[in-house]
């Protein structure tokens, strides 16, 4: 068995079997070119994600986007969420800073792209969306 770190890469002579759940294979060599499997994942109006929270604030937190649909992007994109589109009742009470803090990862639907300099615009309005990892605090 060969230990591989995050970046190494696989041996010529290793099969998909090999390879753990964990694997992601971006792409193959071929005569010293790089070509990859498939071409970049970009969010659309809809998509569930999964992103970190960067930036707390009153009115909207900010984030970074892991995945797409359960796929993981290839580079992090910045997403916004806003107070309003935390939770569908009682709107104007929500305090973005109280639902997440930096560290945090989300779950939220994608309903706007390419707004105020964010590539995503997120909300976790809809039943099954909202924290699902906590950042632990260290004392």
């Amino acid at each position: 068995m060969t230990i591989l770190l995050p970046g190494d890469t696989l041996p010529l002579n290793s099969k998909r079997d090999d390879c753990s759940k964990f694997t992601t294979l971006w792409g193959k060599m071929d005569n010293d070119e790089f070509i990859p499997i498939r071409g970049a994942i970009i969010p659309k109006i809809d998509d569930i994600v999964i992103a970190r929270v960067i930036r707390a604030k009153r009115k909207e937190l900010h984030l970074v986007l892991l995945s797409c649909n359960d796929e993981p992007l290839q580079s992090p994109l910045l997403a916004e969420l806003r107070s309003v589109d935390i939770q569908e009742h009682d709107v104007d009470n929500v305090i973005a800073s109280d639902f997440a803090k930096p560290g945090d990862l989300v779950k939220a639907q994608v309903v706007a792209l390419g707004r105020s300099g964010f590539l995503a615009q997120l909300s976790t309005a809809k039943d099954g969306l909202g924290v699902v990892k906590i950042e632990e605090v260290q004392e």
